[in-house]
């Protein structure tokens, strides 16, 4: 199970993908874009409201280093540095992002596809 986050004794965590990154589902002969696909659909999601500033900031930052390891140790520093340069060049403000984004998205209503 996953580590708790700091202060709700909830999960910060998704355990199931957690073997999945290390191991070969990002593997090496992957480039950087699908890399960062499968690193957002598998660790970002819609943050609840309630959810405590702290708690939220406690895993944005967790995520921020998370990505940061993964990219280096994929090859892709430069290629995350590039990502995040429009974001103050922060893996933590780009990740921060991503959580706003996946919370918008959950809060859009789904498309009317009735014709």
């Amino acid at each position: 199970m996953g580590l708790p986050s700091k202060g709700t004794g909830r999960s910060d965590r998704r355990p199931e993908s957690n073997e999945r990154l290390r191991g070969t589902a990002v593997g090496a002969d992957q480039d950087f874009e699908a890399f960062l696909r499968e690193w957002t659909k598998e660790r970002i999601w819609a943050i609840d409201d309630f959810l405590d500033y702290r708690d939220r900031r406690y895993m944005e930052e967790r995520r921020a280093a998370e990505l940061t390891r993964l990219a280096a140790a994929k090859g892709f520093s430069d290629d995350l540095t590039r990502t995040v340069e429009p974001f103050g060049n922060s893996v933590l403000q780009y990740v921060t992002h991503l959580f706003y984004i996946a919370s918008v998205n959950a809060r859009s209503p789904a498309p009317d596809t009735r014709k």
